[in-house]
């Protein structure tokens, strides 16, 4: 028996999904097990079965760049069948909508409604708009700007606030998830806008994608970084109270760089905890080549 059916991009975005039957009605129950789900699926290489078992859950996937399709079933269903199914499933869709891609921006229902504010201007003003967004992010909010343009147009200084900041969102979002012209037009497919005013803001994110990747890096946290390391290995041999002893101990001097200055870190600790830091590092590593980490800092820069 099937039990849901999820649609998610090659980043981790949930593009819809349906339970047909489900034990629990909890929401959090829910996401936690597409959650799970989802990561193990794009965890695995492509020469891997696209059968999975999770939860006791009988999990049949099939992609379509960028988009995987997942159907959830018991143990009764016979896989290939369900595989099969996806196929026809995806067929359909092709043959109703023309065409199926992935909605790279996930917008909600709020941030809809606040970039409904478009509807009711022209598409020459969205420039203007495009603008302040920009200076949102460099400079921060300003109030005055808003009451100009509130003015201006005829309508609520909050009206205007929400509206730039959507489009905010929207222009950023895109510049961190890296969206090709097209992509970004597909994504605003979803809102109903004039398709003068949707190739507006396409072009002006096309024409200033550096100034918006320059005003995101500036966001960044300025965290320490490495800069050299320097160790000495210390052997005591004896003591006043014990004669004979072997305790060995490893000196370590860290140089740290912030802001062009360095910050030194002295620490002391025994092999043992050294050969532990050191797999837990290898670890760290490992997980940072992952697919699941990639697309998650690709996401954030």
């Amino acid at each position: 028996m099937l039990k849901f059916l999820i649609v998610c991009d090659d980043r981790g975005n949930l593009c819809f999904s349906h339970y047909f039957i489900f034990p629990s009605k909890d929401i959090c129950m829910r996401k936690t097990l597409e959650v799970e789900i989802t990561r193990k699926i794009l965890a695995r290489k492509e020469n891997k079965c696209s059968f999975v078992e999770v939860q006791g859950l009988v999990i049949v996937y099939r992609w379509y760049l960028p988009l995987v399709f997942i159907v959830g079933a018991d143990k009764t269903e016979n896989e290939l069948a369900v595989y099969e199914m996806i196929q026809l499933f995806f067929d359909g869709l092709n043959a109703y909508f023309d065409t199926t891609s992935a909605m790279f921006l996930i917008l909600d229902e709020e941030h809809k409604h606040h970039l409904n504010f478009f509807t009711t201007i022209e598409p020459q003003v969205v420039k203007e708009l495009c603008r302040i967004s920009l200076e949102f992010l460099q400079n921060g909010s300003n109030p005055k700007i808003y009451q100009n343009v509130a003015q201006k147009l005829g309508s609520n200084l909050e009206t205007v606030k929400h509206a730039v900041e959507g489009l905010m969102r929207v222009l950023s979002e895109a510049c961190k998830l890296n969206l090709s012209e097209m992509e970004l037009q597909d994504s605003l497919s979803i809102l109903d806008l004039q398709e003068e005013m949707k190739q507006e803001i396409v072009r002006w994110y096309v024409d200033h994608t550096v100034e918006l990747r320059s005003a995101l890096s500036s966001l960044n946290m300025n965290l320490l970084q490495y800069s050299s390391l320097e160790w000495r290995f210390d052997v005591q041999i004896a003591s006043r109270c014990l004669r004979q002893q072997v305790t060995p101990m490893i000196m370590l001097k860290l140089d740290l760089c912030k802001d062009g200055k360095k910050q030194p870190v002295v620490l002391q600790t025994d092999p043992c905890n050294l050969v532990h830091l050191t797999e837990t590092l290898e670890e760290a590593l490992m997980e940072v080549k992952s697919q699941h980490t990639r697309r998650i800092m690709r996401n954030i820069k």
